[in-house]
């Protein structure tokens, strides 16, 4: 199924994740003449092929390869993390039809091609994702809110894929690629504020 296709505009690097009727599909869109690309999204009903979102912008002047989409089952929402080209982060929550219903700009920025560790704490959800500078930050997410909670410093992330997982409600686990061999941490995030 076509997404975003043809001469007209210069679109890769898609990422998709799922909830149980939706995928979001998530996109870089190159600008011409700049060092940034446009993010883009859509929404598609897999078991009919029906968008039920066409392609969308959701933000301007991000930077190449540095977001990310989750489902956060807890929520109903599709998160979404990346970094602006001015230096900091901002993160979205859309709906399973595509509609925001919170975001949070001048966060630090995440590490180009990570992922982010959540934790599900029906009814809200805990988010850890690794920071540009080193170390991870900490946001609590509830269906309409996103907010800063902590950032824990640390040694800086590589840029070829990094992922966690909360290992419980207090520590979460961080993997990195290096050219020397994976790069590990383990952080104490503490209990919800």
């Amino acid at each position: 199924m076509p997404v975003a296709s043809g001469s007209e505009t210069r679109d890769w690097w898609p990422l998709v994740a799922g909830s149980d009727d939706h995928a979001l599909l998530l996109w870089q869109r190159f600008v011409d003449g700049e060092m940034y690309s446009t993010l883009m999204y859509s929404v598609v009903d897999p078991s009919t092929g029906d968008f039920i979102r066409d392609a969308t912008q959701l933000a301007g002047e991000i930077s190449y390869y540095t977001y990310d989409v989750q489902y956060i089952r807890s929520l109903k929402r599709f998160l979404v993390l990346a970094a602006g080209a001015n230096g900091s982060g901002v993160a979205w929550l859309l709906d399973d039809e595509g509609n925001q219903t919170a975001a949070l700009a001048g966060l630090p920025s995440p590490v180009r091609e990570a992922q982010a560790a959540i934790l599900d704490e029906h009814p809200s959800a805990r988010v850890v994702y690794p920071q540009a500078s080193g170390g991870v930050v900490l946001l609590d997410t509830s269906q309409d809110s996103i907010k800063l909670s902590q950032t824990i410093n640390g040694e800086r992330w590589g840029t070829a894929g990094t992922g966690g997982i909360l290992i419980d409600s207090s520590h979460a686990y961080f993997v990195s690629l290096s050219p020397s061999g994976l790069q590990e941490s383990t952080y104490v995030v503490g209990p919800k504020q």
